[in-house]
């Protein structure tokens, strides 16, 4: 069964994620109770809210999920700046990323030349742990889902 993963959690933060559905819900949960739906756009702050994120983790048991991973991947859309982000791993993106089962068949479409959804739909067809509703951001508007 497909599992959304993108979320808006105000008008100017947006965030897709990849890996456990656990870690995604855990995560939607965090910032219901951290944030008032403000988040600084740079890589100080997110490494910031990543670090309270692992703690919230170890505080709430959601870390002794039978799936011991917590890996997991992010890409955070914050006032129309794009960062990837993995753990405390932050990198902001200029041009176009892609995570997931599929993000380098993606992310090498679209250096190819793909648009983002042409780029996903080329992932699903490569890859199969790729699936489901494509979902496409258009970080430019005001408007990104």
């Amino acid at each position: 069964a497909y599992v959304n993963k993108l979320y808006q959690f105000s008008k100017d933060f947006v965030f897709g994620t990849s890996g456990y559905h656990w870690i995604s819900t855990a995560f939607r949960a965090f910032l219901e109770q951290r944030l008032e739906g403000v988040i600084e756009p740079n890589d100080l702050a997110i490494f910031n809210l990543m670090v309270d994120f692992r703690k919230y983790l170890e505080e709430t048991d959601h870390s002794n999920n039978s799936e011991k991973s917590t890996e997991q991947w992010f890409i955070f859309v914050i006032e129309n700046k794009l960062f990837y982000v993995l753990d405390t791993s932050i990198c902001e993106i200029n041009d176009y990323v892609a995570i997931g089962s599929g993000g380098e068949l993606a992310t090498g479409a679209m250096a190819m030349g793909a648009t983002p959804y042409e780029a996903v739909e080329i992932a699903c067809k490569l890859n199969k742990d790729c699936g489901g509703e494509i979902k496409n951001i258009n970080i430019k508007s005001k408007n990104v889902l």
